[in-house]
């Protein structure tokens, strides 16, 4: 068997590795013996592995995102209620609720 310059076969290995990661794969590299068939059964399962660990934590994130909103929403909503039921001039209501706008985008 004639190997290739050390460069392609780094290519070779990075297309196989996110082919497998990614999808089924195209069938255009496959294991010849016993060892290499190892190689991409435990390949595979940690490309499972991962996908299934970065899809949590990006259902995660974009959950705790979502939920941080809704509170805020849900503390302006009461903070504008006091205002209202306190009778504050307007310019003052606003000037609160543009502090409240302010600190949370600085702070999420």
């Amino acid at each position: 068997v004639e190997l290739d310059h050390w460069s392609v076969c780094y290519l070779k290995s990075i297309y196989w590795a996110i082919i497998t990661m990614i999808t089924t794969g195209f069938g255009d590299i496959k294991p010849i013996n016993h060892e290499e068939t190892i190689v991409c059964v435990v390949s595979m399962y940690f490309g499972v592995i991962l996908a299934s660990i970065s899809i949590a934590n990006l259902t995660s994130l974009f959950l705790s995102m979502d939920r941080a909103f809704t509170e805020h929403q849900q503390k302006m909503d009461a903070l504008n209620k006091y205002m209202r039921y306190r009778h504050l001039p307007k310019e003052l209501s606003a000037r609160i609720v543009a502090f409240y706008e302010y600190q949370w985008l600085q702070l999420k």
